[in-house]
């Protein structure tokens, strides 16, 4: 093959005699002409602000020996040929691994391409879902930029098809694809969350599970006093991929104190809080603020409609359909658990939903949905000695409603019942979890056969679970529970995997069996889309985590963190849909009352 390589204007293209030819002059460009293997030779060639062309050889080929070879203006050359285009080189290479989430794909082609031919024809995908990207092309090289920031562990396949042609109407021989990874995850240091503790306290109850978008966005919400004697206000904080985390911004607006945030986010970085808010006559209310399009609501609204005396409980979910829901408990001579919901950015509801039967006593509730928008509650319910595990389903067309008890859990008297989670899966079924004395139980739902006795989450684990939340999520239609359970003396995080309708027979000890864990702080655990895991703890002084790789089904030994002064104490984890995951860990002493400090960092 032999080629030349010319600087002179052109407006148009035309085929003849078997090569192409320009005519007519608008600007200035340069053409890379590349004749077939039978051709003859090339001569020398000014490459735009090059200074010398490059000699030809004995073999025909002519290079520019200096300056750009973008040519005139650092415009890249376009390069012509009669023979097939052929695909040089593909950034990331293929089967590359541990690649920057942040890469582009660029494929240089041995020639200029008819970009016309291009539509359609490079497809990036993740598994069976293709990528939006945004495809440039100049010169040789086509270059696909992503839309969003790549999941960490995934793998992008590039497929390249054979309709895509050259100037000349040539196709490529064949398709093409190529394959990366994008790498592992690395934890960033952690930084101050909350306000100074000059400004205010933080508040003694629990601060929200931080929330993430798709892009790995995060949100982290907590209650603080607003000023050393001012109410306690709840606040919100965002981490922004790139310019890490933003001021702090109030989300209450009462001057009555406010506390027990929760927060939710869907992969579209929409948000919903909620908490509790006190009011004057010793009521409770129950506020919430969305955070839709890129902005915060002008106020934040009650959601609630009874004046009653005491809510507690209150919980959050924003749907991958846009629809904001908030559940709370609430006394009114007995308890019960209640509901509001608005869809897009409509309003809430004029009045709220009762939802369970009436209790002396409740846990809960926890609320989880599908991608669909059908959802599922559950909560712990006592009258006297007896308690039982109540469930809800939330469908589209008809709200909330098919309240049930869990078969062998109701009227349950010799045995503690509570601290209930709940995951959906993707095809509309949900599992459940909760503490039941020394044990986790748990309940899985199915469309066909609806719920299923109690089976033990913990199988064969020696030791009493700690009184405290577990977590529970959901990939596909397996699940992963996280919890604490004390051996002997010690505290220990452990975990246990329901693949093929059933418990691990043996659950996996997280922790290293030796430092306890605290055992007040609440379970940190979350999955991403692609069923890798984070699960962190506070153990002694150290913030420390394990990694489960989903692709493989096993967790990492577990590792620190960050070590943290003070005490710390609660370390409660958000993990989003790309891999991105957020930390809030608190120092003090939760069993006393007080928070000193919040701290947060970003795995990513």
């Amino acid at each position: 093959m032999s080629k030349g390589r010319v600087s002179f204007g052109f407006s148009a293209w035309f085929w003849l005699g078997g090569a192409l030819a320009a005519c007519g002059s608008l600007n200035s460009g340069v053409i890379e002409i590349v004749e077939g293997d039978d051709g003859g030779t090339g001569g020398k060639g000014n490459g735009g602000t090059s200074t010398s062309g490059g000699d030809s050889s004995a073999a025909g080929t002519g290079e520019p020996s200096g300056g750009s070879p973008d040519g005139e203006g650092g415009e890249p050359p376009i390069v012509i040929s009669d023979d097939p285009p052929t695909i040089v080189s593909i950034s990331p290479e293929d089967e590359a691994e541990a690649v920057e989430p942040t890469t582009k794909v660029v494929i240089e082609f041995s020639e200029t391409l008819n970009e016309d031919s291009l539509d359609g024809a490079i497809v990036i995908k993740e598994g069976d879902e293709e990528v939006d990207t945004k495809l440039t092309f100049a010169g040789t090289k086509a270059t696909l930029t992503f839309a969003r920031r790549l999941d960490l562990l995934a793998t992008y396949t590039v497929n390249v098809s054979a309709d895509v042609t050259d100037l000349a109407g040539n196709a490529l021989e064949s398709d093409f694809s190529s394959s990366f990874t994008v790498r592992e995850g690395t934890w960033g240091s952690f930084v101050t969350l909350s306000n100074p503790t000059t400004s205010g306290r933080v508040d003694s109850g629990p601060f929200a599970v931080p929330v993430l978008d798709a892009a790995g966005n995060a949100l982290a919400v907590w209650a603080q006093q607003d000023g050393a004697d001012g109410p306690s206000v709840i606040w919100g904080r965002f981490y922004r991929r790139g310019r890490g985390w933003q001021a702090a911004v109030k989300l209450s607006t009462a001057t009555t104190g406010c506390s027990m945030p929760s927060a939710s986010m869907n992969a579209s970085g929409d948000a919903v809080v909620a908490w509790e808010q006190g009011d004057t006559g010793n009521y409770t209310r129950v506020f919430a603020r969305r955070f839709l399009s890129g902005a915060w609501e002008a106020t934040p609204l009650r959601v609630d409609v009874s004046n009653v005396a005491d809510v507690s409980g209150v919980t959050t979910a924003m749907t991958e359909t846009g629809d904001a829901h908030v559940l709370w408990q609430y006394a009114s001579t007995y308890r019960y658990v209640a509901g509001n919901n608005a869809s897009g950015a409509g309003e809430w509801k004029a009045s709220d939903t009762y939802i369970s039967g009436q209790f002396d006593s409740l846990g809960g509730p926890k609320i989880a949905f599908n991608s669909s928008g059908a959802g599922f509650a559950v909560w712990v319910g006592s009258n006297g000695t007896a308690s039982t595990v109540r469930v809800a389903r939330y469908l589209t067309a008809t709200g909330w409603g098919n309240i049930e008890s869990i078969a062998g859990s109701a009227g349950a008297t010799t045995s503690y019942q509570g601290a209930p989670d709940i995951a959906a899966d993707a095809n509309g079924g949900a599992m459940a979890v909760w503490n039941r004395s020394a044990d986790i139980a748990s309940s899985r739902f199915t469309k066909a056969t609806g719920w299923s006795d109690i089976a033990l989450a913990d199988g064969a684990a020696s030791g009493t679970v700690a009184n405290w939340q577990p977590r529970l999520a959901s990939f596909g239609s397996d699940f992963i529970v996280h919890w604490h359970q004390s051996v002997g003396s010690i505290t220990n995080a452990f975990a246990n995997v329901y693949t093929g309708g059933a418990w691990g027979a043996q659950p996996l000890l997280l922790s290293d069996g030796d430092t306890p864990v605290f055992e007040w702080s609440e379970t940190g655990f979350g999955l991403d889309r692609h069923a890798n895991g984070l699960a962190v703890w506070v153990q002694g002084s150290q913030v420390r985590f394990a990694r489960l790789v989903g692709s493989e089904r096993k967790w990492s030994a577990d590792a620190l963190v960050q070590t943290l002064g003070g005490d710390p104490t609660e370390a409660r984890t958000g993990v989003g849909p790309s891999g991105v995951a957020a930390v809030v860990a608190s120092t003090g002493y939760p069993y006393y009352e007080r928070h000193d400090d919040l701290f947060a960092g970003i795995f990513e």
